[in-house]
């Protein structure tokens, strides 16, 4: 049986594609569901770094998505917010010190100049997790 299993959501498209499918996996594993939203901090131009996210941004990527999973029948919902540079790695600490068995993500539609200038949080997640990681498409 997997402990927990995290779903990363962002409060776009693909959050929202990655939710079923998490709430699938905890249902049939009786899991606790974890979803996790990080909050990117961002270098700024002026003085210390910026949030991608006000507060209330940030709670309510969670509530939604909360409410997606209760919707699809899972019933063991937690939700997170983290702040970090690097949401890939913020993900990754919190799935590794939570025990997590199991990491859900959605994919985005960059291109291979994007992907190679700005990274891929999914591929970053497949490449240095501890665990299983299923990419939602």
């Amino acid at each position: 049986m997997t402990g927990k299993i995290v779903c990363a959501v962002d409060g776009g498209e693909t959050g929202r594609r990655a939710i079923p499918i998490a709430a699938k996996l905890a249902r049939s594993e009786g899991a606790a569901l974890v979803l996790v939203a990080v909050d990117r901090l961002v270098l700024g131009t002026r003085g210390g770094p910026s949030h991608q996210f006000d507060s209330d941004e940030l709670g309510k990527v969670l509530d939604d998505a909360r409410a997606t999973a209760e919707g699809l029948g899972a019933t063991q919902v937690e939700t997170v917010g983290l702040t970090g540079y690097d949401i890939a790695k913020a993900i990754l600490d919190y799935a590794e010190g939570n025990n997590a068995g199991h990491i859900v993500v959605g994919t985005g539609d960059k291109n291979m100049l994007t992907r190679a200038a700005l990274g891929s949080v999914s591929h970053d997640l497949v490449v240095r997790a501890h665990c299983p990681v299923t990419v939602a498409r």
